[in-house]
């Protein structure tokens, strides 16, 4: 079959949106992440024997008219759109306008957002709520009809209705589509249900796939982890089982090689032009924000071989030569460190001589990091997230400030880099909590420090704690970014606004990166090693502007 994959446009006119990152927006620094998971799938697609291709909007910059043209070049039998949670309302229109180009196209989402939500992602489509405080009602939304009248933020076509919101907050509006013009949902790890839906597709008859139910209902309700529409019913499937097996899955460097150009992607802290692969799915910790494994993987901590890592190395090396480093983008690779010492060993074994690095948790071994670092490991990403053990322990962070401090200590007598992330507006937060995060911070002299508001979405444990709490302060999804496309706030604390916190957050990263001592740090570390000054340039460029007092 002929399969698209498409990484949809999202405010194109301003920037670069990085779908595929755990806080998705158009970033201050301008890292965009691989399409990862939608790759992944493509891979899948690709062995078994179907003609896919592979676009990426939001790299390329093409705006939604550009994009239909490709599409209605290509007319592909099944179109797979990623989505988010700050653009889902403009990938359901991307996958509406799929639709009315091509009706008989067997359009399905897949992503964080419609896996945590399937229900209420396909009734977008159709015209039914979308709330002041999303969702209303846990798997759905509801409200009585008020009145017809003209749809709010230009979302699909005029001609919606508002409704009456049920807990008395005032008008909400829905935004109605083409109705069904989203076919399905791939529900959690989409590779495999993907596969079986394109495998049953291959056999059917597509035109009846749209306009028989019987017909539909028979192909798509055995095909475990797909939520479907079928005539005015949503059926949901149940879950598919966790791939076990990682090792099977296709390198996912291979589908960008021959799908996408590595020159449109970025992250700030890793030298450019780098490339993100994955090792592991699940997280061995429990962080109560964490979105990938409480919406797509599950906690279940399942891994690639260190032989198989290696493999991909290699073929990156002997394939990809312009590549300067491989971003290992898994929540914690260092969750067995038995196998990352393994692995590293295996690359020393193999003479394999590139740059790499990966997500980390404080509770790293020095002697893993000495072991990371002989093996061409030049960075660590770490989640600090807060100085205060309260705090820390709140939410199911499983270390503590002193750690953090250890940490910092260990990776630079190990000379490895460390990208650190501080978050504002966590569980049991105050303006006291934060000044202690920032003084913890400036003790420290990370690479790069990143300082963001809490981003809590749907199918998280802390998206039920701030909606249980009356701490939303988002009207509807389109809010968890700004007009811009950056980071929003989007829950308040119960002494800060959600705009204090966001202030809080540009306050701290002036600090940080504004003082001398960091400031002399990054002039040696440009003197000591040349090759630094290429990727300090290229993020300079657009964070710089983010660090001067408005």
């Amino acid at each position: 079959m002929k399969i698209l994959c498409l990484n949809p446009p999202f405010k194109t006119e301003y920037g670069r949106f990085s779908r595929t990152s755990r806080s998705p927006a158009i970033t201050k620094s301008g890292a965009i992440y691989y399409p990862i998971w939608l790759c992944y799938v493509a891979g899948v697609l690709e062995e078994a024997g179907h003609d896919v291709k592979v676009i990426d909007s939001c790299a390329y910059e093409y705006n939604l008219e550009r994009t239909l043209q490709f599409v209605n070049d290509f007319r592909p039998e099944i179109a797979v759109l990623d989505t988010s949670t700050p653009s889902i309302y403009s990938d359901i229109k991307t996958g509406a306008e799929i639709k009315r180009l091509l009706p008989d196209c067997f359009v399905v989402l897949m992503g964080t957002h419609p896996s945590a939500l399937p229900e209420e992602t396909l009734r977008l489509n159709d015209g039914d709520i979308i709330p002041s405080n999303p969702p209303l009602e846990k798997g759905g939304i509801k409200g009585d009809v008020l009145e017809k009248g003209e749809i709010g933020r230009g979302f699909l076509e005029k001609g919606g209705i508002r409704v009456k919101n049920p807990q008395g907050e005032g008008i909400i509006e829905v935004r109605k589509g083409t109705s069904g013009s989203i076919d399905a949902v791939a529900v959690g790890e989409a590779d495999y249900t993907i596969k079986e839906l394109a495998q049953k597709l291959s056999e059917a008859n597509m035109h009846r796939v749209q306009t028989d139910i019987t017909y539909r209902d028979n192909i798509l309700s055995s095909i475990d982890g797909l939520a479907y529409r079928n005539s005015n019913k949503i059926c949901v499937n149940k879950k598919r089982e966790f791939i076990k097996n990682l090792d099977e899955l296709p390198f996912v460097s291979q589908v960008y090689k021959r799908h996408l150009d590595t020159r449109k992607y970025f992250f700030a802290a890793s030298d450019y032009p780098e490339i993100q692969i994955m090792t592991a799915r699940g997280c061995i910790a429990r962080c109560t924000f964490c979105v990938y494994p409480q919406t797509i993987h599950g906690w279940k901590y399942r891994v690639r071989s260190p032989q198989n890592i290696a493999d991909e190395f290699q073929w990156i090396v002997e394939n990809m030569p312009e590549i300067r480093e491989i971003g290992i983008e898994d929540d914690t690779f260092t969750g067995s460190q038995g196998r990352v010492v393994e692995f590293c060993k295996e690359l020393i074994k193999r003479n394999i001589k590139i740059k790499w690095y990966c997500n980390v948790r404080v509770d790293l071994k020095y002697e893993t990091m000495q072991w990371m670092r002989k093996a061409g490991c030049v960075l660590v990403t770490v989640g600090y997230e807060s100085a205060n053990r309260e705090i820390l322990k709140n939410i199911n962070k499983k270390i503590t400030p002193d750690m953090i401090l250890e940490f910092s200590r260990n990776t630079r007598k190990a000379d490895l880099l460390v990208h650190g992330c501080f978050m504002a507006g966590n569980r049991g937060e105050s303006r006291e909590t934060l000044d202690e995060s920032l003084n913890l911070s400036l003790m420290m002299t990370d690479d790069t420090m990143q300082f963001f508001p809490l981003m809590v979405y749907p199918g998280t444990m802390d998206y039920e704690w701030a909606r249980r709490e009356g701490l939303l302060t988002i009207r509807d999804y389109s809010e968890y970014v700004t007009e811009d496309g950056c980071h929003n706030s989007t829950i308040r604390m119960n002494d800060m606004t959600e705009d204090e916190i966001r202030q809080w957050c540009d306050y701290a990263r002036r600090k940080y990166y504004l003082r001398p001592r960091y400031i002399l740090y990054k002039l040696a570390q440009q003197i000591r090693h040349p090759s630094e000054i290429r990727r300090t340039f290229k993020a300079a460029k657009r964070f710089v502007r983010f660090l001067m007092p408005v």
